[in-house]
C-alpha cells in the first residue's frame, strides 16, 4: 500500500516537473521556425482574429507538422504565449 502511494506520488511529481520545464520560447524556436517566422504572428493580413481561432489553428494545422506534439498544457502554454507577446486579443 505504501509502495503503491509513493509510486503515485512519485509519477504526479515527474509530470509536473516535465509540465514546468516547458520553456516556450524554446519550443517556438526549434517547432515553429522551421516553417515561419515572428513576422507571420505580426503581418497585417494575418487570418487568424480571435484567441479561439489561434487554438483552433494551433491545435488543427500546426500541431500535425511539429515533431514534439503538444499536449493541452503545452498548447495553452503556447497560445497565451503568442497572444501576450503578439496577438493581443
Amino acid at each position: 500500500m505504501k509502495t503503491s502511494v509513493i509510486l503515485v506520488i512519485g509519477a504526479a511529481l515527474l509530470a509536473s516537473s516535465q509540465v514546468s520545464a516547458f520553456n516556450v520560447d524554446t519550443y517556438l524556436a526549434q517547432q515553429c521556425s522551421s516553417c515561419h517566422g515572428s513576422e507571420y504572428y505580426t503581418r497585417s493580413d494575418r487570418k487568424i482574429k480571435s484567441l479561439g481561432a489561434l487554438k483552433t489553428h494551433l491545435r488543427d494545422r500546426c500541431n500535425h507538422v511539429v515533431t514534439q506534439k503538444m499536449d493541452s498544457k503545452m498548447l495553452n502554454a503556447v497560445v497565451n504565449h503568442l497572444n501576450n507577446k503578439y496577438y493581443k486579443f
